[in-house]
């Protein structure tokens, strides 16, 4: 999803390990979950108030690329 919704431009960003930067805002993922945001980036308590209250959080290494495509055959 991140790659999906990731536009063309957008540069790397520092907000997680997975994050860019964007004409408006930025999007980044934060364990199993994928922001975008728009206008001016919540400072750290504020986002770290958000991810404390988010439902059914998993923060697992990303899936495999190779677990998703069909068998070869």
């Amino acid at each position: 999803m991140f790659e999906y919704r990731r536009p063309p431009g957008a540069t790397p960003s520092k907000v997680t390990k997975l994050a860019v930067a964007t004409s408006d805002g930025v999007i980044f993922a934060y364990g199993n979950y994928l922001f975008q945001l728009t206008g001016a980036l919540p400072g750290e308590a504020d986002l770290n108030q958000i991810y404390n209250q988010l439902p059914l959080f998993e923060n697992s290494p990303l899936p495999l690329l190779i677990d998703a495509l069909p068998p070869v055959g």
